[in-house]
């Protein structure tokens, strides 16, 4: 964090910096926090703003849908845009399912087909948020992109 404060205040030279914390996810993993509750979401949800994060970041397959609701609807009210990774696997929830319940992006979501937003705003956001990531060729371990 202080690497980032740091560029953001002009004292060190770096690349913008999005912060997100640990991902959330059904269970602890290598890579995620589990959470098995709507108290536990906003319970970590509160601790990682608290840190200044810039977005909170959902681990899946393993989140169930109304978990994921709770997610949003605390993130959206602290400012916090989400993102989620996406799996192909039809047995879990999908990023179409994802993105009708309100996630602001899809992560490492390449070739996906954007078709599935419906309302125009929130695709043009999608793409704006996506293209400069294809266009620097790589897959960033994670982006968000505040709203």
């Amino acid at each position: 964090m202080a690497i980032k404060v740091g560029i953001e205040k002009g004292k060190l030279f770096g690349p913008r910096i999005y912060f997100v914390g640990p991902a959330l996810g059904f269970e602890d993993t290598t890579i995620s926090t589990g959470v098995r509750n709507e108290a536990e979401v906003r319970k970590l949800i509160a601790h990682a703003a608290s840190f200044g994060v810039d977005g909170i970041k959902i681990q899946l397959p393993n989140l169930p849908a109304e978990l994921l609701r709770v997610v949003v609807e605390d993130a959206h009210k602290r400012g916090l845009p989400v993102g989620i990774h996406v799996a192909d696997d039809p047995t879990v929830m999908t990023a179409r399912e994802a993105v009708e319940i309100g996630v602001d992006l899809l992560i490492h979501a390449g070739g996906m087909a954007f078709s599935m937003i419906q309302d125009q705003g929130r695709r043009k956001r999608f793409l704006e948020e996506q293209l400069p990531i294809r266009e620097g060729g790589g897959d960033p371990w994670y982006l968000v992109t505040p709203a």
